[in-house]
């Protein structure tokens, strides 16, 4: 998946819940049908503010979700030198609720949301938090942002918060 980053205008912003940073993904570069092509994405990182030590994301995609598709964002992190794993699931429900989101360049669209929120993140070894999402069908991977590795996300940065882009 090709990905640009970018940064959402207010109302934008307030509509994926003020992430501090985004990311855009070509439609239609998911492998299944277009309820799981992850198109946009916002993660932020409470480590001191609330919610404390809370990851939370909002996800857009192509379509209203399908309800035999799973949309899961990980969240992957190191405490006492062993890697530990929080993940949210979500079953796709099929609501047609949309949300207008504008790129800095100028380019708006309608996306399918979903928010998530992982809770208790202790303090780990290293600082920082790494995150991911996709979308699946039991033993299937539709689309996967970003397409490799995890989005490294600090704590403490930016005052308590911080961002990175999916």
């Amino acid at each position: 998946m090709k990905r640009f980053a970018a940064s959402l205008l207010l109302a934008g912003a307030l509509a994926l819940g003020a992430a501090s940073a985004v990311s855009a993904d070509p439609v239609g570069d998911s492998t299944g049908p277009a309820c799981t092509d992850i198109v946009i994405g916002a993660v932020s990182y409470n480590f001191s503010n609330p919610p404390v030590n809370t990851v939370t994301a909002t996800i857009g995609y192509n379509a209203p979700t399908c309800k035999d598709v799973q949309y899961t964002v990980v969240v992957d992190f190191y405490v006492g030198g062993k890697l530990k794993e929080k993940t949210q699931t979500i079953k796709g429900t099929g609501d047609t609720t949309t949300t207008n989101v504008c790129v800095t360049t100028g380019n708006c669209f309608d996306v399918y949301p979903l928010s998530f929120r992982i809770n208790n993140i202790p303090t780990t070894d290293d600082g920082n938090v790494y995150v991911y999402t996709y979308t699946s069908s039991g033993s299937k991977l539709y689309d996967r942002g970003p397409n490799d590795g995890a989005v490294t996300i600090c704590q403490d940065c930016s005052g308590g918060g911080s961002g990175g882009i999916i």
